[in-house]
């Protein structure tokens, strides 16, 4: 019921922005999405986090995300506590899942972060998705989790608070 609502809320405040005047609509849709995934190859979780360049600027206060910047050391580890600090997994159980830093890309204007995690088997997990949450009221972020081919998914408005979604099976 809570991800009816979620979705609901979401698909509201998307009619509202294609109605609202122009000048509005220069700014794109305050919106992140997440993948888990169960690997079907290795049984690992892998999770991407696809953001607009734009958006993460203020988040990071790095000025313009370039990529000699997405490249470099310092943007690589700006990325990675921030999604640490944003963005939590945990198992079935409540325990955390430590996610490790695979890396980032940039392509086009979304730029692209990697984490993955040891195999896992549990029936569902524990998400609280928070990015970009810390720069903007209106920002509602997706998160999708994969396995055997099916997706499941949970809508995460600000304040809203971690959400436990089943691994489809």
């Amino acid at each position: 019921m809570r991800q009816h609502r979620s979705f609901c809320a979401t698909m509201i405040a998307v009619v509202c922005v294609l109605l609202s005047p122009m000048p509005l609509q220069a700014h794109r849709m305050n919106a992140a999405i997440s993948l888990v995934e169960v690997s079907a190859r290795t049984g690992r979780l892998e999770v991407t986090h696809s953001v607009y360049a734009h958006d993460l600027e203020g988040a990071l206060l790095a000025g313009a995300v370039s990529l000699s910047w997405l490249e470099s050391d310092v943007g690589q580890q700006a990325l990675r506590a921030y999604c640490l600090r944003q963005f939590t997994l945990a198992n079935q159980s409540g325990r955390p899942i430590n996610l490790n830093f695979v890396g980032a890309e940039l392509r086009g204007d979304v730029i692209h972060i990697y984490f993955d995690a040891p195999r896992y088997r549990g029936a569902s997990v524990i998400v609280d998705s928070n990015l970009l949450q810390d720069i903007s009221d209106a920002q509602v972020n997706r998160v999708n989790v994969r396995a055997n081919g099916k997706t499941a998914s949970a809508t995460f408005a600000p304040g809203a608070g971690a959400v436990r979604i089943a691994v489809p099976r």
